[in-house]
């Protein structure tokens, strides 16, 4: 049964990067003509997502601004409707393009936590650098563990700076300066695959 018929949609647009979140509702989403969604910025007002309503689904079209494809996915109404946090990844990269919830503030925490781990690897963007695929890679399952809250310190603190480098990234205890590298290699995708949480030891 669906209890709520509101949903918060957060999408940063492909073109000119701007962060856009639109509040949409039930019936909004209902008509026969597809919904689409637009760059909150009145000098782009670049096209970002189309939404088809089904029988029992949404086909959900999102233009990703991390590697330039359109994305389709299938969620079912009740999917959509009931769940308080839900994100839609990117299907070579893994990071979210669209972040779907009730609490905004949620959206925007996320979002801010995902931004953080590629922006430095962005920054320091290096044609020679050839193990795009592993550092993304690594990336995308470090970024898991940030979503779910799973990285803390050995002093019980969970305030955890990420530094993102060409080939490995580093996490900091804000609280007592513990450190611990992952470099971007198969062995450490390997090792955290089997993890539930991170420790600074």
């Amino acid at each position: 049964m669906i209890t709520q018929l509101e949903q918060n949609f957060l999408y940063c647009c492909p073109e000119c990067t701007a962060v856009t979140i639109s509040k949409l509702n039930y019936f909004q989403l209902s008509a026969k003509k597809p919904y689409q969604l637009y760059c909150s910025d009145k000098g782009c007002l670049q096209k970002t997502c189309l939404i088809r309503a089904k029988k029992n689904n949404y086909e959900i079209n999102v233009d990703c601004p991390i590697c330039g494809d359109i994305h389709v996915y299938n969620i079912s109404k009740k999917t959509l409707w009931n769940k308080d946090f839900l994100i839609l990844n990117c299907q070579y990269s893994g990071f979210g393009i669209l972040f779907i919830g009730k609490d905004t503030e949620r959206l925007k925490s996320e979002y801010s936590a995902q931004n953080e781990l590629i922006a430095g690897f962005l920054a320091e963007n290096d044609e020679d650098y050839e193990n795009y695929d592993l550092m993304f890679e690594l990336l995308e399952i470090l970024n898991s563990f940030v979503i779910n809250h799973a990285i803390k310190c050995k002093c019980s603190s969970n305030n955890i700076k990420i530094n993102v480098e060409l080939g490995f990234v580093e996490l900091v205890c804000l609280k007592c300066g513990n450190k611990k590298i992952f470099t971007a290699d198969s062995d450490t995708i390997s090792m955290l695959e089997t993890l539930e949480s991170i420790t600074l030891d």
